[in-house]
């Protein structure tokens, strides 16, 4: 996948995580594709720092962020960071 449809993508998956309640200050790749040797089949995993998890939060939070990625692409793996 090229760097500008995966940010693209990344972007996508924020706007709609935003639009669920969970404001995303910022997310990183990490993983295959931050290594550049993802496959056709490789999972994104994805990073995502939001104060919503600087605070307690429980399996609905942890939800939405996978519901969010099967909306968007099913290969994004998301992982709750907390900010600070």
């Amino acid at each position: 996948m090229a760097d500008d449809a995966l940010a693209r993508m990344i972007r996508r998956y924020l706007r709609n995580l935003a639009s669920e309640g969970i404001h995303a200050t910022s997310a990183g790749v990490f993983g295959s594709f931050a290594r550049g040797d993802a496959l056709q089949w490789s999972d994104i995993d994805l990073l995502v720092l939001s104060p919503r998890f600087d605070a307690p939060f429980g399996v609905r939070e942890v939800e939405t962020l996978w519901i969010v990625a099967g909306r968007v692409d099913s290969r994004i793996e998301p992982v709750a960071c907390v900010e600070r």
